[in-house]
């Protein structure tokens, strides 16, 4: 029986995956809890202009707008996942600095 069909192996291989799932959830939680990491979330987001209506400049730009815009979806589904609650206090937090 080759290790990738051994039930130990497979076993053990899946509570490493649970094990860095949780590790990354719990990480990406403590950076969302402070005020100073929202702000930089938020940052991100900005510049990844995931909301942009100018993605699609029809040159070479075109590329590199779909990979930033790429990555600000990708960290806005993992702010959705891990920390919805938080996406709000950042939305609050950037209104209100918006009004100063």
């Amino acid at each position: 029986m080759s290790d990738r069909t051994n039930p130990d192996v497979i076993k053990e291989g899946k509570k490493e995956v649970a094990l860095r799932l949780a590790q990354e959830r719990e990480d990406f939680q403590h950076v969302m809890k402070s005020p100073q990491g929202r702000r930089v979330m938020w940052r991100i987001l900005e510049q990844s202009k995931m909301l942009a209506t100018d993605l699609f400049a029809g040159d070479e730009r075109t590329n590199v707008n779909i990979g930033r815009r790429d990555m600000g979806v990708w960290l806005y589904t993992e702010i959705m996942e891990h920390a919805p609650e938080q996406f709000i206090k950042i939305l609050q937090e950037c209104m209100k600095e918006m009004k100063k």
